[in-house]
């Protein structure tokens, strides 16, 4: 699609024209140059005193093209934002029939747009109104994020201001899911890295553990994640963890957690090794217990298997288990999605993660035409609508949400927990309170200033054999992290 773009006031951006047009066109390719039969022009003026948003939308042969003005003095980024959702969605909806659940929010952090508005001075109903009169936001949608955020600062507001968290990034898999975008590597060729990567691994967290220590920060959570960290074997595990406990402060440390993802990895010797070393939170995820679905997307176990794994978890005694569920998966229908929360329910996990499908470019399923889009959309967010009803009825409360660029129609990630097994790193990744450093091949460090005004971040290489190669990477940017803390801390 061509961008086209006149803005006098500097606000507007071609990023955030692209995020609106995803809503509709998830995976959307974008020129400013080349010619196509699709075109987004957007134009925005503000001339004596009125404040004016023009937008034209071309698909082909169909043509719709609205504006919206209103009178002000004076113009800043959250009116131009509202302005062009607004033009927009009136031509989209002319265009395509329908309008987002999200309307014109953009963004992977719906809840910390809802606390902006609130610290701003609205109280929750306004905030609700507001999100549904200028964004277009649906009511339920409106209700849950504001909802969420309100949680979220109570779970955060005890936090220290030189507090800080660690993820440690394992991005391999056994197998690959057809629906996956995630760097993760799960050829045997990849696989038999591990051994040279967990080395670089460790090295970079020592660098890690000595830099958080000379710049007296306190770690508060830790997150093993992928890919699925238990692909590594029990004593690959046990030697990543003990070296993590003698090299980190724990002392602090209030939250522990380790992605065991897949059921087709975990055994009881694995769980035993975490248990050791203090690991208080897990994950085991089926995404569906329709084993047709399952195997469909390209999950290498069953519904059964998953029981089974989610009961050994059980048995070894870890406080916390999570499961995710992805609502919209190719292949399963309401009812069979209906079944598959109520057979999580059932088994009374403390987290349960509902997941919108996601249409990636980098994964095997990919968008279609809008109209089917837009038919799957609203079944996904009936799937959606059903679980947060259901999900309340059994004692589970949301606390943290985000949304992934390229789902079909920008639906939400909800996570939902019982009272007093929040995962604390959940929302700080989401929200952006505090420092998260990373370690390890496509980790993201995000440095986060104590007044969170400032936020710089550092990326290690993305695959693992870019992260071996010593002449693409010479070891963590620890400098970096230095200066940040010196000039903006």
């Amino acid at each position: 699609m061509i961008i086209k773009l006149s803005d006098e006031t500097g606000f507007i951006k071609p990023y955030f024209l692209q995020t609106l047009i995803t809503l509709y066109l998830p995976c959307e390719k974008f020129s400013e140059t080349e010619q196509g039969n699709r075109e987004f022009y957007v134009s925005l003026q503000h001339k004596e005193g009125a404040f004016s948003a023009f937008v034209r939308l071309c698909d082909g042969q169909n043509v719709s093209q609205k504006s919206v003005c209103e009178m002000v003095e004076t113009v800043n980024k959250q009116k131009a934002i509202i302005l062009v959702g607004k033009a927009f969605l009136s031509a989209a909806n002319e265009l395509f029939g329908y309008i987002p659940p999200w309307g014109a929010m953009t963004g992977i952090r719906p809840a910390k747009n809802a606390l902006f508005f609130m610290n701003a001075g609205m109280n929750e109903e306004q905030t609700i109104r507001f999100l549904t009169e200028e964004y277009f936001v649906e009511q339920k949608k409106a209700e849950i994020c504001t909802k969420i955020a309100l949680h979220e600062k109570k779970i955060i507001q005890n936090l220290e201001r030189n507090s800080c968290s660690l993820y440690i990034s394992i991005p391999f898999c056994p197998t690959r899911c057809r629906y996956c975008s995630f760097v993760t590597n799960s050829t045997d060729r990849l696989l038999a890295l591990i051994p040279q990567y967990l080395q670089q691994l460790k090295a970079d967290l020592f660098d890690l553990s000595q830099t958080i220590s000379s710049l007296g920060l306190m770690l508060k959570s830790i997150y093993v994640g992928g890919g699925t960290p238990t692909v590594l074997n029990a004593s690959q595990i046990e030697d990543l963890l003990s070296f993590v406990q003698a090299n980190f402060d724990f002392k602090n440390v209030t939250e522990y957690t380790f992605e065991a993802g897949r059921p087709d990895t975990v055994t009881r010797e694995k769980l035993e090794v975490l248990k050791q070393f203090s690991v208080d939170r897990i994950s085991i995820n089926t995404q569906s217990t329709n084993n047709d679905v399952l195997k469909r997307i390209g999950r290498n176990h069953t519904y059964e298997a998953y029981r089974d794994a989610y009961e050994l978890a059980r048995e070894v005694g870890f406080r916390s288990i999570n499961t995710d569920l992805i609502a919209g998966l190719p292949g399963e229908e309401e009812a069979s999605f209906r079944k598959s929360l109520t057979d999580v329910i059932f088994l009374a996990p403390e987290n349960i993660t509902i997941h919108s499908f996601s249409l990636k470019r980098a994964s095997e399923f990919l968008s279609r035409d809008g109209a089917t889009i837009q038919t799957e959309n609203s079944v996904m967010n009936r799937m959606l609508d059903y679980s947060y009803d259901k999900l309340e009825e059994f004692g589970y409360l949301p606390y943290y949400i985000y949304r992934q660029k390229n789902t079909a129609g920008n639906l939400e990630n909800t996570g939902f927990s019982k009272a007093g097994h929040e995962s604390s790193y959940n929302v700080l990744i989401m929200e952006e309170y505090h420092t998260i450093f990373a370690a390890g091949a496509g980790a993201g460090t995000k440095l986060v200033s104590s007044d969170r005004t400032k936020i710089d971040r550092i990326f290690s290489p993305k695959y693992p054999y870019e992260y071996l190669d010593k002449e693409k990477y010479s070891g963590f940017d620890t400098e970096s992290i230095i200066n940040f803390y010196q000039n903006k801390f």
